[in-house]
């Protein structure tokens, strides 16, 4: 989704516009159970590595990669169905999970840096 929208609204940009992606920390640091959704963010995360070469100087491209997030509408896991991240205190410090507003602001924060970085 995010490559094909990219190849459709590049061409209408104007130069000098951050193009901003949201990957995900299990792109770098992956964890069992979520192969697929890993390799889908690793591909994103080089992709933008490659874009920010192959499109500058006339766009700044970048990519924020946030850990886990919960949103305002979704509850706490049951006792049951706890994913391996709340089971390990080591996982629980190296990769908390943060609040949507936090992960939101951010990235206006990134959007407003003068060069845009991959973070």
């Amino acid at each position: 989704g995010q490559i094909k929208s990219m190849v459709k609204i590049l061409p209408a940009l104007n130069a000098g516009t951050k193009i901003i992606y949201v990957g995900s920390l299990n792109s770098i640091l992956p964890l069992p159970g979520y192969s697929f959704y890993t390799a889908s963010k690793a591909a994103l995360l080089h992709l933008v590595i490659a874009m920010r070469y192959e499109l500058a100087p006339l766009f700044q491209v970048g990519v924020v990669l946030p850990g886990a997030f919960r949103g305002k509408d979704i509850k706490e896991s049951t006792a049951s169905n706890v994913p391996l991240r709340e089971r390990s205190l080591l996982l629980k410090k190296l990769l908390p999970i943060y609040d949507v507003d936090r992960v939101a602001k951010k990235i206006i924060s990134v959007s407003e840096m003068n060069k845009v970085p991959v973070v």
